[in-house]
Protein backbone atom coordinates (compact mmCIF):
# COMPACT_ATOMS: atom_id res chain seq x y z
CA UNK A 1 0.00 0.00 0.00
CA UNK A 2 1.49 3.34 -0.66
CA UNK A 3 2.39 5.56 2.37
CA UNK A 4 -0.19 8.83 2.63
CA UNK A 5 -0.39 12.39 1.70
CA UNK A 6 -0.74 15.23 3.39
CA UNK A 7 -3.29 16.87 1.94
CA UNK A 8 -3.77 20.55 1.29
CA UNK A 9 -6.57 22.18 3.72
CA UNK A 10 -10.56 21.99 3.07
CA UNK A 11 -10.81 25.96 2.22
CA UNK A 12 -7.53 24.95 -1.06
CA UNK A 13 -10.19 22.68 -2.71
CA UNK A 14 -12.46 25.40 -4.46
CA UNK A 15 -11.71 26.87 -7.50
CA UNK A 16 -8.39 28.13 -8.84
CA UNK A 17 -6.86 27.01 -5.50
CA UNK A 18 -3.24 27.03 -5.84
CA UNK A 19 -1.50 23.74 -5.19
CA UNK A 20 0.70 25.01 -2.42
CA UNK A 21 3.01 23.56 0.44
CA UNK A 22 1.00 20.61 0.95
CA UNK A 23 1.39 19.30 -2.62
CA UNK A 24 5.14 19.70 -2.12
CA UNK A 25 4.84 17.55 1.24
CA UNK A 26 2.77 15.12 0.08
CA UNK A 27 5.53 14.58 -2.85
CA UNK A 28 7.86 13.90 -0.23
CA UNK A 29 5.49 11.33 1.70
CA UNK A 30 3.40 9.61 -0.03
CA UNK A 31 5.12 8.71 -3.65
CA UNK A 32 8.08 6.94 -2.84
CA UNK A 33 8.94 3.39 -4.14
CA UNK A 34 7.08 0.19 -2.53
CA UNK A 35 9.04 -1.92 -4.67
CA UNK A 36 12.48 -3.56 -4.04
CA UNK A 37 15.77 -4.11 -6.74
CA UNK A 38 15.47 -7.29 -8.33
CA UNK A 39 11.16 -7.38 -7.97
CA UNK A 40 11.20 -6.70 -11.67
CA UNK A 41 13.57 -8.91 -14.20
CA UNK A 42 14.67 -5.40 -15.81
CA UNK A 43 16.59 -4.67 -12.78
CA UNK A 44 18.19 -1.78 -14.73
CA UNK A 45 14.67 -0.27 -15.51
CA UNK A 46 13.97 -1.29 -11.24
CA UNK A 47 17.40 0.89 -10.19
CA UNK A 48 16.29 3.89 -12.66
CA UNK A 49 13.17 3.43 -10.81
CA UNK A 50 14.39 3.73 -7.10
CA UNK A 51 16.99 6.56 -8.13
CA UNK A 52 14.12 8.23 -9.81
CA UNK A 53 12.01 8.32 -6.67
CA UNK A 54 15.05 9.13 -4.78
CA UNK A 55 15.36 12.21 -6.73
CA UNK A 56 11.37 13.34 -6.26
CA UNK A 57 12.15 13.01 -2.21
CA UNK A 58 15.32 15.28 -2.23
CA UNK A 59 13.66 17.69 -4.93
CA UNK A 60 10.41 17.88 -2.50
CA UNK A 61 13.09 18.60 0.76
CA UNK A 62 14.31 21.81 -1.15
CA UNK A 63 13.17 24.98 1.24
CA UNK A 64 13.36 27.66 -1.20
CA UNK A 65 9.85 27.31 -3.35
CA UNK A 66 11.52 28.40 -6.52
CA UNK A 67 14.51 26.05 -6.72
CA UNK A 68 12.10 23.50 -5.63
CA UNK A 69 9.81 23.76 -8.15
CA UNK A 70 12.62 23.90 -10.11
CA UNK A 71 13.61 20.49 -9.15
CA UNK A 72 10.25 18.99 -9.48
CA UNK A 73 9.59 20.07 -12.98
CA UNK A 74 13.62 18.93 -14.10
CA UNK A 75 12.35 15.82 -13.07
CA UNK A 76 8.85 15.16 -15.16
CA UNK A 77 10.85 14.44 -18.30
CA UNK A 78 12.51 11.41 -16.18
CA UNK A 79 8.98 10.08 -14.71
CA UNK A 80 7.16 10.66 -18.08
CA UNK A 81 10.22 8.52 -19.61
CA UNK A 82 9.73 5.49 -16.75
CA UNK A 83 5.72 5.58 -17.32
CA UNK A 84 6.33 4.43 -21.07
CA UNK A 85 8.63 1.80 -19.75
CA UNK A 86 6.33 0.65 -17.02
CA UNK A 87 3.18 1.68 -17.65
CA UNK A 88 1.34 -0.42 -15.87
CA UNK A 89 3.13 0.65 -12.43
CA UNK A 90 0.29 2.99 -10.84
CA UNK A 91 2.98 4.65 -8.47
CA UNK A 92 5.01 6.18 -11.46
CA UNK A 93 1.90 7.18 -12.82
CA UNK A 94 0.42 8.75 -9.46
CA UNK A 95 4.06 10.67 -9.08
CA UNK A 96 3.83 11.80 -12.81
CA UNK A 97 0.49 13.48 -12.24
CA UNK A 98 1.67 14.86 -8.75
CA UNK A 99 4.64 16.48 -10.59
CA UNK A 100 2.35 17.44 -13.40
CA UNK A 101 -0.13 19.07 -11.17
CA UNK A 102 2.92 21.32 -9.29
CA UNK A 103 3.76 22.61 -12.73
CA UNK A 104 0.59 23.39 -13.48
CA UNK A 105 -0.62 21.27 -16.16
CA UNK A 106 -4.18 19.83 -15.11
CA UNK A 107 -4.70 18.03 -18.40
CA UNK A 108 -1.34 15.84 -17.93
CA UNK A 109 -2.29 15.18 -14.22
CA UNK A 110 -5.78 13.99 -14.23
CA UNK A 111 -4.87 11.88 -17.45
CA UNK A 112 -1.74 10.03 -14.89
CA UNK A 113 -3.82 10.24 -11.61
CA UNK A 114 -6.74 8.63 -13.60
CA UNK A 115 -4.44 5.92 -15.15
CA UNK A 116 -3.00 5.51 -11.55
CA UNK A 117 -6.26 4.67 -10.29
CA UNK A 118 -7.66 2.69 -13.15
CA UNK A 119 -4.21 0.17 -12.27
CA UNK A 120 -4.70 0.58 -8.55
CA UNK A 121 -8.20 1.51 -7.51
CA UNK A 122 -7.03 2.12 -4.02
CA UNK A 123 -4.31 4.30 -4.29
CA UNK A 124 -4.62 6.75 -1.56
CA UNK A 125 -2.38 9.44 -2.88
CA UNK A 126 -3.72 9.21 -6.25
CA UNK A 127 -7.53 9.00 -5.03
CA UNK A 128 -6.87 12.23 -3.06
CA UNK A 129 -5.46 14.22 -5.54
CA UNK A 130 -7.76 13.58 -8.26
CA UNK A 131 -10.57 14.00 -5.54
CA UNK A 132 -9.25 17.55 -5.21
CA UNK A 133 -8.74 17.89 -9.06
CA UNK A 134 -12.52 16.87 -9.79
CA UNK A 135 -13.35 18.99 -6.90
CA UNK A 136 -11.96 22.01 -8.30
CA UNK A 137 -13.47 21.64 -11.13
CA UNK A 138 -16.87 21.37 -9.88
CA UNK A 139 -17.25 17.06 -10.41
CA UNK A 140 -18.35 16.53 -6.88
CA UNK A 141 -19.70 13.29 -8.15
CA UNK A 142 -16.94 12.33 -9.55
CA UNK A 143 -14.81 13.14 -6.39
CA UNK A 144 -16.82 11.50 -4.42
CA UNK A 145 -17.02 8.23 -5.99
CA UNK A 146 -13.36 8.28 -6.49
CA UNK A 147 -12.57 8.65 -2.29
CA UNK A 148 -15.57 6.15 -1.87
CA UNK A 149 -13.47 3.18 -3.84
CA UNK A 150 -10.40 4.09 -2.03
CA UNK A 151 -12.44 4.07 1.48
CA UNK A 152 -13.63 0.90 0.65
CA UNK A 153 -9.96 -0.52 -0.54
CA UNK A 154 -7.93 1.22 1.82
CA UNK A 155 -10.49 1.13 4.92
CA UNK A 156 -7.73 2.14 7.66
CA UNK A 157 -6.56 4.94 5.73
CA UNK A 158 -7.84 8.27 6.78
CA UNK A 159 -6.88 10.40 4.30
CA UNK A 160 -9.99 9.51 2.17
CA UNK A 161 -11.99 10.38 5.24
CA UNK A 162 -10.78 13.55 5.19
CA UNK A 163 -10.63 13.88 1.64
CA UNK A 164 -14.49 12.89 1.48
CA UNK A 165 -15.01 15.60 4.02
CA UNK A 166 -14.28 18.21 1.98
CA UNK A 167 -16.32 17.23 -0.77
CA UNK A 168 -19.86 16.83 1.63
CA UNK A 169 -18.84 20.44 2.97
CA UNK A 170 -18.60 21.93 -0.72
CA UNK A 171 -21.64 20.05 -1.22
CA UNK A 172 -23.01 21.66 1.36
CA UNK A 173 -24.02 18.75 3.84
CA UNK A 174 -22.06 19.98 6.97
CA UNK A 175 -23.00 17.58 8.62
CA UNK A 176 -22.31 14.11 6.79
CA UNK A 177 -18.66 16.10 6.37
CA UNK A 178 -18.06 16.78 10.49
CA UNK A 179 -18.98 13.01 10.92
CA UNK A 180 -16.11 11.92 8.09
CA UNK A 181 -13.87 14.24 10.18
CA UNK A 182 -14.40 12.11 13.33
CA UNK A 183 -13.80 9.04 11.47
CA UNK A 184 -10.94 10.47 10.14
CA UNK A 185 -9.51 11.25 13.48
CA UNK A 186 -10.41 7.99 15.11
CA UNK A 187 -7.92 6.56 12.09
CA UNK A 188 -5.18 8.33 13.54
CA UNK A 189 -5.04 11.59 11.30
CA UNK A 190 -3.44 14.64 13.13
CA UNK A 191 -5.60 16.12 15.48
CA UNK A 192 -4.93 19.80 14.25
CA UNK A 193 -5.12 19.07 10.72
CA UNK A 194 -8.96 17.51 11.80
CA UNK A 195 -9.70 20.96 13.58
CA UNK A 196 -8.45 22.94 10.51
CA UNK A 197 -10.63 21.25 8.32
CA UNK A 198 -13.69 21.16 10.75
CA UNK A 199 -13.61 24.89 11.15
CA UNK A 200 -13.41 25.28 7.27
CA UNK A 201 -16.41 23.39 7.54
CA UNK A 202 -18.16 25.31 10.22
CA UNK A 203 -17.90 28.51 7.86
CA UNK A 204 -19.22 27.19 5.00
CA UNK A 205 -21.99 26.67 7.08
CA UNK A 206 -22.01 29.53 8.18
CA UNK A 207 -21.19 29.03 11.95
CA UNK A 208 -18.39 31.15 12.43
CA UNK A 209 -18.07 30.65 16.30
CA UNK A 210 -17.62 27.15 16.61
CA UNK A 211 -15.32 27.61 13.38
CA UNK A 212 -13.77 30.17 15.79
CA UNK A 213 -13.07 27.91 18.51
CA UNK A 214 -11.77 24.82 15.98
CA UNK A 215 -9.07 26.95 14.18
CA UNK A 216 -7.86 28.11 17.88
CA UNK A 217 -7.76 24.18 18.68
CA UNK A 218 -5.69 23.86 15.45
CA UNK A 219 -3.44 26.49 16.28
CA UNK A 220 -2.96 25.04 19.41
CA UNK A 221 -2.46 21.51 18.59
CA UNK A 222 -0.35 22.15 15.55
CA UNK A 223 3.80 21.50 15.81
CA UNK A 224 4.00 25.49 14.68
CA UNK A 225 1.10 27.92 14.56
CA UNK A 226 1.54 29.06 10.76
CA UNK A 227 0.53 25.91 9.35
CA UNK A 228 -3.03 26.94 9.84
CA UNK A 229 -3.62 29.94 8.11
CA UNK A 230 -6.32 32.76 8.36
CA UNK A 231 -10.04 32.15 7.66
CA UNK A 232 -10.75 32.73 3.84
CA UNK A 233 -13.68 33.87 2.45
CA UNK A 234 -15.38 31.21 0.48
CA UNK A 235 -16.32 30.19 -2.87
CA UNK A 236 -18.63 27.65 -4.03
CA UNK A 237 -17.25 25.27 -7.32
CA UNK A 238 -18.34 26.39 -10.84
CA UNK A 239 -19.72 23.76 -12.46
CA UNK A 240 -17.05 22.13 -14.76
CA UNK A 241 -16.41 22.61 -18.45
CA UNK A 242 -14.93 19.17 -19.05
CA UNK A 243 -15.17 16.17 -16.23
CA UNK A 244 -11.38 14.39 -15.73
CA UNK A 245 -11.28 11.55 -17.75
CA UNK A 246 -12.81 9.02 -15.49
CA UNK A 247 -10.28 5.94 -13.58
CA UNK A 248 -11.95 3.40 -15.44
CA UNK A 249 -11.43 4.99 -18.54
CA UNK A 250 -7.84 4.55 -20.92
CA UNK A 251 -6.21 7.61 -22.35
CA UNK A 252 -5.30 8.05 -26.03
CA UNK A 253 -1.77 7.80 -25.24
CA UNK A 254 0.35 5.14 -22.85
CA UNK A 255 -1.60 2.07 -21.75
Amino acid sequence: MNRLPLRAPLNSWGPRAGSGLALALLLAGCLSPSGRLGDDPALGVERERAEAFDALEAAATVDAPRERLAAERALRPRFALLVLRLPDDAELRAASGALALRAGDRIAAERELAQALRRDPGHVAAAVLYARLAAQGGDLAGARGVLATARLLVSRAPEPYLAAAQVESLDGDPEQALALLDRARSLGAEPWRVELDRSVVLEFADREEEASIARASARALAPDPDLVPEPRWRSAPQPAQQNPPSPAAGNGGTN
